[in-house]
């Protein structure tokens, strides 16, 4: 299932403790610059599926939306 979230949304997801896989999907570059803290790097272009089943709730954060 997908669904669309927006930043404040997810911000107070997680201010309320609420359990989120994040994975940030954005170039190394990007990431560097900029990101959510304790999110995991994984670039689009590097995303494996398999390693996000059994993970829970897991949100993508990418540029673009």
């Amino acid at each position: 299932m997908s669904t669309t979230i927006s930043p404040k949304s997810l911000s107070n997801q997680l201010q309320h403790g609420k359990s989120l896989r994040l994975v940030d999907v954005r170039t190394p570059a990007e990431h560097a610059e900029i990101h959510i803290e304790g999110s995991h790097l994984m670039p689009l272009d590097r995303l494996d599926a398999a390693s996000l089943k059994g993970a829970g709730p897991c949100v993508l954060v990418c540029r673009s939306g």
